[in-house]
Parts: structure tokens; sequence; C-alpha cells
């Protein structure tokens, strides 16, 4: 009985830790994929690309007024040029993608998975919204562009703009037209270097804080599910543990009160005592022979359990 219970309590224990490890792996695994893509974007644009002619920018935070009060945008990449200024979204996916330019959903298929992520097409126009209201300029000035940096295969007919990692660097470098010249381009690097927030924690928290008021509070909805999840599993396991230590011999030290039968016994060279109400069965003491020989039915000895 006690095996079982010891087996019962080192499943519950391992689960305890898979729930553990899911409420704290589970939500970060997105935010570091997102790292991974943004990362190789950023390297190759600043390896490939001049500083004399681009200026890169990664992790771009800024606010804009909407009707209800402050929003923000959080743009993956935006390089500055006189040719222009580049939009860049990236996605470090796997898998297939299915979409079109105007569907507002497209698809990745990994495996027998099969999600639903919004157009980053659409993503960037909102993006490029923002930098117009801010910097003062033209949408023609900009320039949208979606790569991503995973092993993904892009599996539908899509724009130029739509491209793979290999792709991107082509994009940016054949579009040698001057629609800011230098010294515009400058003053627009400035400007996003002193407006932008500072990347870190507190830009992060505020765009999250703004998804919320604009989608809805499902970020808030999944922590409390994951979270509800190791309660319950820390008290389940609590419980248990409780449970089996009040119930296996040799955990607790307590002094016996019921009466006891003792008995000698060859084979262990220990007395064995019950009280016929343990659910544990025959409860074993380390006393001398001659001791236990000489209790009477009924005698408490001075023990530990």
């Amino acid at each position: 009985m006690d095996g079982l219970l010891d087996v019962y309590l080192k499943v519950l224990l391992w689960l305890a830790l898979v729930a553990c490890l899911a409420v704290l792996v589970v939500p970060a695994l997105p935010r570091l994929n997102r790292r991974i893509g943004a990362w190789r974007v950023h390297r190759r644009l600043q390896q490939a690309l001049p500083a004399s002619h681009y200026t890169v920018l990664r992790d771009v935070t800024v606010r804009r007024a909407t009707a209800t009060g402050v929003d923000t945008s959080q743009i993956d990449h935006v390089v500055v040029s006189p040719y222009g200024i580049f939009v860049i979204a990236s996605k470090h996916y796997s898998g297939w993608i299915f979409g079109a330019e105007r569907e507002p959903q497209w698809t990745r298929v990994h495996f027998r998975s099969r999600r639903k992520f919004r157009n980053p097409l659409g993503r960037n126009h909102a993006q490029i919204c923002a930098l117009q209201e801010l910097l003062g300029l033209d949408a023609a000035a900009f320039h949208s562009l979606v790569v991503f940096s995973g092993s993904a295969e892009i599996r539908t007919p899509m724009p130029p703009n739509v491209t793979r990692l290999g792709g991107m660097l082509p994009y940016i470098q054949v579009r040698t037209a001057e629609l800011l010249g230098f010294e515009e381009a400058a003053r627009v690097a400035g400007v996003l270097a002193v407006k932008r927030l500072a990347p870190g924690v507190q830009s992060t928290a505020e765009h999250i804080a703004s998804l919320r008021q604009t989608q809805g509070n499902r970020f808030g909805a999944r922590q409390a599910l994951l979270g509800l999840v190791l309660m319950v599993s820390l008290v389940a396991v609590a419980g248990t543990l409780v449970h089996n230590l009040s119930e296996v011999p040799g955990q607790f030290p307590t002094r016996r009160d019921a009466p006891l039968a003792c008995a000698w016994s060859p084979e262990t060279g220990l007395c064995t005592c019950s009280d016929n109400r343990s659910r544990s069965g025959d409860w074993v003491v380390e006393i001398a022979e001659e001791h236990c020989r000489a209790l009477p039915v009924g005698h408490t000895p001075v023990t530990q359990r």
C-alpha cells in the first residue's frame, strides 16, 4: 500500500512540475520565437546596408492620438534612407503560409496544426499611418515589407513586398530613386530617435496595455487560465502530500496515545504494535526484545511514528 502511495505522490509531483513549466515556458515561446526572427533580420540589415546611406532601427514604438485616447504602434524594423522609409514586419515561422494581399487573415499550416494570423501587410499599413502622422510625410515616402525569417514556405501568390529572408535585401537595394534625399532622411532619423519610446520593458508594457484596450483582454484571460492550472496542481499535490505523510509511518514525530497491542517479531528483530484503528497497518517500533516482551497488552510505548 505504501508503495502505491509513493508512486501516486511522485506522479502528482511530476504533473505539478509539468504544469509549472507550462505556465512559465509556454507563454514565453512565441516571444522567444519573435526575438530570434527579429535578431536575424536586424543582423542582416546592419551587415549589408552601408551606414552612410541607411539608418537601421529595431523595435520602434511610437505613440499616436486616436479617437479614444493615445495608442501605440510597435514596429519590428524601420530603415531610413534617401530612397524612402522601409517599414519591415518580421515573422519567424515554419510550415506553409497561405494568404492574399487583401485578405484580413492569413493561414499558417505546420504539420497538422492550422492557425490563422493577422495579415501583416494590414498591420504595416497601420504602422505607416502612425509614422506619417509623427513625421509629417506622405504615404509615397514609405515602403511596406513583410519578411518570413524562419523556414516557412509561401504557398500562394504574394506581392513582391512579401518575401523570405533571402529576398529582403534585394527588395531594398533595387530601390534607388530618391524619395527623401539625404538631408530629409537625416531629419527623419533624428525625429525617430527622439520621439520613439526607449526599447525595453516599459515600452513593451505600454504597447501591450494599448492592445488590451483595442483588442480586448485576451492576454489577461490566457494568463489567468495558466495560473489556475498551476494553482490547482499545487493544491492537489499539497493535499496528497499532507494526507500521505499523516498515514505513512516515520514521517511526523508524534506520541501514540491510543492503547497498543505489541508483540516481538523474531523475523525482523523489532517490536510490532497495532491499535486496530490505523489505516496503515501494523506499526513497527524499535524497542529491545526484553522490553517488548515485558509490555502488557494495552501499554503505550514512548516512540516516534
